[in-house]
């Protein structure tokens, strides 16, 4: 009797541990319901020290630590809970939960991969699974897969399309879309919703087809992501960069400014339209929008390129450079470094012209530093070693109107070695052209003529190769062949005031003051800022006084 008595006892202990167990299971899960994840940890913790074996109380110690980012401690309460037999419902958002954690705790793509699969295949229609599978393909930027999950998504969710269907549908709306983006937002609407209306998921759709590069293919997703949910900028941004892409730069603008209108600190939108405006010739437009992509993120370092790029075309090359400047503060890039240095190469054109020759020196050296560091980036960077032997050549000019001649010498047989090792590997006119000019300022005048007759051979109408022959010719006394060179380059393009300057040079050597003042004249109406036209005609009149 003692027996039985004792085994009533138990049991009846029994049924108060269990009785205890599910009420603080049902208040831990109030309080989770309720945002008090602290209080609902506590509580499900002492459920499964009371019960092990427990696992859905483990799947919301593992969920509650993934939202406290405690990755590790959520692995272990996740991996406990699904090893017990749950039922789908519940196991499926700890599998997505466990990927989660995998996929942020660990950096374990592949575990958190499997996870998601896991979480599908328990529960097809779980949004979570799909979306956290996509994305963990798109880190890997296998774009392939990220597409096949997107459309079993769709599949799971909602439907697809026939793309021939919806990709007819979009041609159609592209033509009007500038002047009527609404509408189109409202047939992309339709569309969508025929699929599966939910935004995140076309926008999803429009990162693997741009993976792809298949840029149509993204527009007309991310364009259905606009038109689901209008009121978020970022879909209408990633919307306006696919219609960029595909070269449609003026629906872009429109799309894009309905991004920027919708927040007007979204960076990414900010610089996708000042793409579009400089795409477009729109430079002022360009510089305020890529000025306040600048400003929103100073570390951008695509914005700072093209807000330098902006001011290029716009003359401003003092903004250029040193928007240039900033980008390389930010990271260091061959192309940058080359575009900074042909700014310096303008800047020593003009100090030429005007005789300044320190700070022809000084900007040639710079452009030289930032070409050999763009050289010691990328060897093969060909323009890079063009620029360099010009850069070269530049400083020898200066060098040697500075009195320094062995110096000048150096730089111009440096110049002529880059330039006959860039010729081994490819055959380009400019290279040859420029070897020409560095040959010539060494006074190899028939040389420096011979290279000039072979670019002439390829491109009979080069205007820089007829005026260099023309220059070349002057200097080693051959006057019928310079005034030839002249008439040549003037046939080709008759406004060429450098051209018009050297007839009248050779007007002027012989004897004729008359003509060479003509021609100086005619080239100061073309040029009225043209340097040696405007010296020359002085000392033409001067000689023609003193006659």
């Amino acid at each position: 009797m003692r027996r039985f008595v004792g085994l009533l006892l138990i049991l009846l202990t029994a049924l108060a541990l269990a009785q205890d167990i599910v009420q603080l299971f049902r208040e831990g899960e109030r309080l989770f319901r309720e945002g008090r994840y602290d209080e609902a940890l506590a509580a499900f913790r002492k459920v499964v020290e009371r019960n092990p074996d427990d696992g859905e109380a483990w799947i919301y110690i593992g969920t509650i630590l993934v939202t406290k980012r405690d990755y590790n401690g959520a692995i272990g309460a996740l991996e406990k809970g699904l090893a017990q037999p749950l039922p789908p419902a519940v196991a499926a958002p700890g599998w997505v939960n466990l990927g989660f954690a995998y996929q942020l705790g660990q950096r374990n793509l592949e575990k958190a991969i499997a996870a998601y699969i896991k979480a599908i295949s328990l529960k097809p229609d779980l949004p979570e699974a799909h979306f956290n599978l996509i994305l963990a393909h798109l880190a890997q930027k296998n774009f392939p897969e990220a597409l096949k999950a997107c459309e079993n998504a769709f599949k799971a969710m909602g439907k697809l399309l026939r793309p021939e269907q919806a990709q007819a549908t979009f041609e159609q709306i592209l033509p009007s879309l500038p002047k009527d983006y609404d509408r189109a937002l409202s047939v992309l609407k339709s569309l969508a919703e025929q699929q599966l209306p939910r935004p995140e998921f076309h926008d999803l759709m429009g990162k693997a087809y741009e993976g792809l590069q298949q840029w149509t293919k993204a527009a007309l997703w991310y364009g259905q992501a606009a038109a689901l949910a209008p009121q978020v900028a970022q879909y209408h941004a990633h919307f306006g960069w696919a219609l960029g892409q595909m070269g449609r730069w003026d629906a872009a603008a429109r799309v894009l400014e309905r991004a920027t209108s919708l927040d007007t600190q979204n960076a990414f939108a900010l610089l996708a339209l000042g793409i579009a405006y400089s795409e477009l010739g729109r430079w002022q437009e360009a510089v305020r929008v890529l000025s306040r992509a600048v400003e929103r993120e100073p570390q951008n370092w695509v914005a700072q390129v093209r807000l330098a790029a902006v001011y290029e075309q716009l003359g401003d090359l003092n903004k250029a450079m040193q928007q240039y400047l900033a980008a390389l503060g930010i990271k260091e890039d061959p192309a940058v470094l080359n575009n900074l240095a042909r700014l310096y190469l303008l800047e020593s054109e003009r100090a030429e012209a005007m005789g300044q020759w320190e700070a022809l020196a000084d900007a040639a050296g710079q452009a030289e530093k930032r070409l050999r560091r763009a050289l010691q980036l990328d060897s093969n960077f060909a323009i890079a070693r063009l620029n360099l032997a010009i850069a070269l050549r530049q400083w020898a000019k200066a060098q040697r109107n500075l009195g320094q001649e062995k110096q000048a010498l150096d730089a111009l047989k440096e110049a002529e070695g880059l330039l006959r090792e860039q010729l081994k590997r490819e055959n380009n006119p400019a290279l040859l052209l420029e070897l020409a000019r560095t040959v010539g300022d060494q006074k190899r005048w028939d040389e420096a003529m011979q290279l000039c007759r072979e670019v002439l051979k390829s491109d009979p109408k080069s205007v820089d190769a007829l005026l260099l022959m023309g220059y070349l010719s002057i200097n080693a006394s051959r006057l019928a062949d310079a005034e030839q060179a002249y008439q040549q380059a003037l046939k080709v393009q008759p406004q060429n005031a450098d051209a018009m300057t050297g007839l009248g040079i050779v007007a002027y050597l012989r004897g004729r003051y008359d003509d060479a003042i003509a021609w100086f004249e005619r080239a100061l109406k073309v040029n009225p800022d043209h340097p040696q036209a405007r010296q020359n005609l002085e000392i033409a009149k001067q000689a023609k006084e003193r006659r």
